[in-house]
């Protein structure tokens, strides 16, 4: 058999190049091609759907969210079934394609039947990133301490940096669907009212919403024509002047002139919020800052009576949204040399700390070839 096989190969030298010439642009193509993953992901096309839809209970979120997008979901081609669930201000819907249907055919299918949803005003459902085997990066934000082991920053400032700055960087990395930031406080300014106060100027509440919601905000003007130049004319309203004060202490050395720049800025920003004028009496201004607990603390022309420490924490602070949960971390302790510290009985010995940012990278399905797959991933508890 082989004899005749090799006979027949000399015979024919034209059929046996041309063969060998296939054969070596079908490898190439392959070579070229073909998505070589280091974790393959077995399972077909699944899109998850995430509405929030806050203050609503678990049966309101069923009846006015979850009930509308099965509805308008339902029917798709290849849709094998719909997994939903309903929690206390979120809808969370897991629609899996049989094997026939691609993944990015299906993900553009659930986005254009979103649309056709009748949902509560506020209400916008998302598509999620997440994969099975999506998971490539998982890191934690570490915080410096001073000389006496506080944290030099706070967790607003950690949370900023994540959200703004580094999921940012991650996203225009080639290939990257997304990243889920959790742990840490969202910052925000709050003003404290007093009712004794907004009762004796004849102020309500939703008089205060409206100057706070109408003061931060940048106007435009007419045009200004000088010589052969055109000039545009605008004021610059935003608390802050629009500034993201988390840029430029990226370039800061010193971690404890960074936080000092940051709570400078913060003081800066509740200045300005006190100085809003809400409303006009007797010909007299009537600012956020007569308004506020604590009384007045601004002078006439906008300097403070007090120190920042003191303005910061009465009348307009800066807090957070209120707190689902944190994440804390739990890893072993070394010695100098690197090795883990054991105990007596060979438990090993753990550092924990209670408040860390953590950002899990999520990669785009059907993508991973020539991308890094070997991650460290730290014990940790949510």
């Amino acid at each position: 058999m082989v004899r005749q096989l090799l006979a027949w190969a000399i015979s024919s030298p034209f059929i046996v190049i041309l063969l060998a010439l296939t054969l070596v642009l079908g490898g190439g193509y392959a070579f070229t091609h073909v998505n070589v993953e280091a974790y393959p992901d077995p399972a077909p096309a699944i899109i998850e759907v995430v509405a929030q839809y806050p203050g609503a209970s678990a049966e309101e979120v069923e009846r006015l969210v979850t009930i509308p997008l099965e509805i308008a979901l339902a029917g798709m081609p290849h849709l094998q079934y719909t997994r939903s669930k309903s929690l206390f201000g979120l809808a969370h819907l897991r629609n899996q394609f049989d094997y026939a249907k691609d993944f990015d055919q299906a993900k553009q299918e659930v986005i254009n039947r979103l649309q056709l949803a009748q949902l509560p005003a506020g209400v916008t459902p998302q598509i999620s990133p997440a994969t099975p085997t999506g998971e490539i990066l998982r890191y934690t934000l570490s915080n410096p301490r001073d000389k006496l082991g506080r944290p030099i920053y706070t967790l607003n400032d950690l949370k900023s940096l994540q959200d703004y700055t580094l999921q940012r960087e991650f996203l225009r990395v080639p290939r990257i669907a997304g990243v889920a930031g959790s742990g840490g406080t969202i910052k925000r300014y709050e003003v404290h009212p007093d009712p004794d106060r907004l009762r004796r100027y004849g102020l309500a509440l939703v008089d205060l919403e409206k100057a706070i919601s109408s003061g931060n905000g940048n106007g435009s003007g007419d045009n200004l024509v000088q010589g052969q130049t055109n000039l545009v004319v605008r004021s610059i309203g935003l608390y802050g002047l629009g500034e993201d004060p988390m840029q430029q202490v990226l370039s800061m050395r010193d971690p404890q002139d960074a936080a000092r720049y940051l709570r400078s800025e913060e003081a800066r920003r509740i200045r300005e919020i006190r100085q809003t004028v809400v409303a006009s009496v007797n010909n007299a201004p009537v600012r956020i800052d007569n308004l506020v607990d604590g009384g007045p603390m601004l002078n006439e022309d906008g300097t403070p009576k007090v120190d920042d420490a003191t303005m910061v924490h009465t009348g307009v602070v800066v807090s957070h949204q209120t707190r689902q949960g944190k994440v804390s971390l739990s890893r072993p302790r070394h010695d100098a040399a690197g090795h883990e510290i054991s105990l007596a009985d060979g438990e090993r010995v753990w550092d924990d700390d209670d408040e860390r940012i953590q950002a899990i990278v999520l990669l785009r399905k059907g993508r991973s070839r020539c991308l890094p797959c070997a991650t460290s991933r730290p014990r940790s508890t949510n």
